[in-house]
């Protein structure tokens, strides 16, 4: 964890992810430091509670502020959920889904069948006598041209089947926009409170942003020693 906070972007002071109520993960993201500041709901299938942790980077910093989305939309969910902040005195264990009332789209009407059509047969022509005097040789003899062969009927083409390609399925329930509009409110009062009062507070066990503190031996301000290359090879 301490890898890859090092190697964060330039600018990068916040780490954030979801994880559902019921796992025990959440024991490890509250133990390495991170604090539950939200919550929505799930699936509709699953009926789970997915908590927002949070985590700020350097250990001494006490001047970012916390931040979480008032909506989260598409996803793997599917389908819009508001997102409520979790009060400093609550257990991010505690907290429950409310089920919101959302409108559905119309659901479109089936496309009709349409009758298939008989695929037309090629008629083969009547061969014909060829028009104009007949060719001649030099001995005055007449020869006619062969007789013409009947065409034989072409083959049935086929048209190549195309592949339909799914569609990726849109959201089937969106959140009423003055629902939206008031989670918004609620989320920017709610973090101009906690962020001006420290309400809130890492509660971690292992602390794997801080800097180990000296020992104050006399190896502390001792620089490193390069041992120098053997100039025969050691037998094994």
């Amino acid at each position: 964890m301490r890898e890859v906070f090092a190697r964060s972007a330039y600018g990068c002071k916040l780490y954030c992810c979801w994880c559902a109520q019921d796992l025990a993960a959440n024991h490890f993201w509250e133990s390495m430091g991170f604090v539950p500041v939200a919550f929505r709901a799930g699936s509709t299938g699953k009926r789970r509670v997915h908590i927002f942790w949070q985590r700020r980077i350097n250990a001494n910093d006490v001047t970012t502020a916390y931040w979480y989305p008032c909506q989260t939309n598409n996803g793997a969910i599917r389908e819009d959920r508001l997102v409520f902040p979790i009060p400093p005195a609550a257990h991010w264990g505690e907290v429950e889904a409310v089920e919101l009332p959302t409108t559905s789209k119309p659901a479109l009407e089936a496309p009709q069948p349409q009758p298939k059509s008989q695929p037309r047969t090629r008629k083969t022509p009547k061969p014909t006598a060829p028009k104009g005097p007949l060719p001649t040789t030099a001995f005055g003899l007449r020869f006619g041209p062969p007789p013409a062969l009947p065409e034989e009927p072409q083959a049935k083409r086929e048209r190549p089947v195309k592949e339909k390609v799914k569609a990726c399925p849109e959201r089937s329930r969106r959140i009423d926009p003055q629902l939206v509009s008031k989670a918004r409110e609620l989320r920017d009062r709610y973090l101009e409170q906690v962020n001006e009062r420290s309400l809130i507070a890492p509660r971690g066990k292992y602390d794997v942003a801080r800097a180990l503190p000296s020992t104050g031996g006399a190896m502390d301000n001792e620089p490193l020693r390069v041992l120098p290359e053997p100039s025969a090879p050691i037998a094994a």
